[in-house]
């Protein structure tokens, strides 16, 4: 496997690890709204907001490996990649 499409697995992969990650701030933030902690909500919600800059520009990156569509779209992966492969 050449070492752009093992950039390309990687980058679908963390793709959809951050895209969990923001769900999870997301519900924190909400949680600690509920709770009174109202600026310890606005912290987690602004990592929420930073991850999902990372996101455009992993977006960005998949687009100039010439990968078009939305890799979100797709399945979440199992694993390491779609290899099965812990190397990639």
């Amino acid at each position: 496997m050449h070492a752009v499409d093992k950039a390309r697995i990687r980058i679908e992969h963390h793709l959809h690890h951050v895209q969990q990650h923001i769900r999870e701030y997301e519900t924190l933030a909400e949680t600690l709204a509920r709770t009174g902690q109202v600026l310890g909500a606005v912290r987690v919600r602004a990592v929420a907001d930073l991850q999902r800059r990372a996101m455009e520009q992993l977006r960005l990156a998949l687009e100039e490996l010439g990968v078009s569509g939305d890799p979100l779209a797709q399945a979440p992966e199992k694993g390491r990649g779609d290899t099965g492969r812990d190397d990639v």
